[in-house]
């Protein structure tokens, strides 16, 4: 007997997950987590703790090749700059063989060449799944927890300190690195330094249960007395609207309503802002002259001055 054609019905009942769509469901709400990060003042993962700038969606088309999201954040007091460049694979085998860590590994090494548009000195790489593999995460540890290169290999290749998964997964790393290198082998101390850069993340956002997306909506209610999944699903929406077009989400680009639906009285850089009102009245206080018409005028000493703009802050 023949195959049998499929009906219209059965067509509709295809697993979501073979169709592609559980992918792209997953990709929108990891990117809408930092979204949501960025809009309540939280700090990226993998970076130093300065504030989310914006986030660019879909990067290739400014010449990043690990493209599903870019976090840009900056320390406000000294200008210093540091990016995350994510890409979502809702799950990966970490292989020799396998394709899709192949070209994440060909997209990263990429863009880890060009001084352009990654820093050495600041910016990082993170494969984002649902499942964080324990052996790649061991793995990725210990190239920045260690001296050089030398004392990397050797607790990899250590016998009862290392295991047979952890060898395995570097040995992909290395072939799939040379393969990226136009087939010229990576030397020690460059496969080390690749994967100091090289972090992954695990977040659970394919299912409504979610715990990475109850820490989310906490977040959001921390900033706003609305319901919490409501405004979620609003981020959830402006993300897939920004996707397309290759949008950058940033408080400005996003929408006054989303804005208007979280607390933007809740600074958390407040200590940063009084830092700089303090010098300001250093500076003012500085220049008062101390005689006027012969007349000595007392004033406080430069100890003081914050807490009296403190005193005229919350007096005002």
């Amino acid at each position: 007997m023949g195959a049998r054609e499929m009906t219209d019905k059965e067509k509709n009942l295809i697993n979501p997950a073979s169709s592609g769509l559980l992918g792209a469901f997953f990709e929108t709400r990891v990117q809408a987590a930092f979204v949501v990060f960025m809009l309540t003042s939280r700090i990226s993962p993998c970076l130093p703790q300065w504030p989310i700038q914006k986030i660019k969606l879909q990067g290739r088309y400014a010449g990043f090749n690990i493209d599903d999201f870019i976090v840009f954040t900056k320390d406000e007091s000294t200008g210093q700059e540091a990016k995350l460049l994510a890409q979502i694979k809702r799950s990966i085998t970490i292989t020799e063989e396998n394709d899709t860590f192949k070209e994440v590994i060909q997209a990263a090494w990429t863009d880890f060449n060009n001084p352009d548009i990654f820093n050495k000195e600041a910016d990082v790489f993170a494969l984002i799944t649902v499942i964080s593999d324990t052996n790649l995460r061991t793995i990725l540890d210990w190239a920045r927890h260690s001296e050089d290169e030398n004392e990397f290999l050797y607790k990899v290749g250590k016998g009862k300190f290392s295991s047979e998964k952890k060898q395995n997964i570097l040995k992909a790393f290395r072939t799939q690195l040379q393969n990226a290198n136009e087939g010229l082998a990576l030397s020690d101390h460059q496969l080390w330094d690749f994967l100091k850069h090289f972090y992954q993340l695990g977040y659970d956002l394919d299912s409504d249960s979610s715990s990475i997306l109850q820490l989310v909506l906490s977040l959001i209610s921390k900033r706003s007395n609305n319901d919490p999944s409501s405004i979620w699903e609003k981020i959830l929406g402006e993300v897939q609207s920004f996707n397309p077009d290759a949008g950058t989400l940033s408080l400005l680009t996003i929408s006054k309503e989303i804005r208007d639906s979280l607390d933007t009285k809740k600074n958390p850089h407040f200590g940063h802002d009084l830092k700089k009102l303090n010098e300001r009245g250093k500076y003012i206080i500085d220049g008062i002259r101390s005689e006027i018409g012969g007349f000595h005028v007392k004033r406080p000493e430069r100890s003081c001055s914050l807490n009296w703009l403190m005193f005229y802050v919350w007096d005002t």
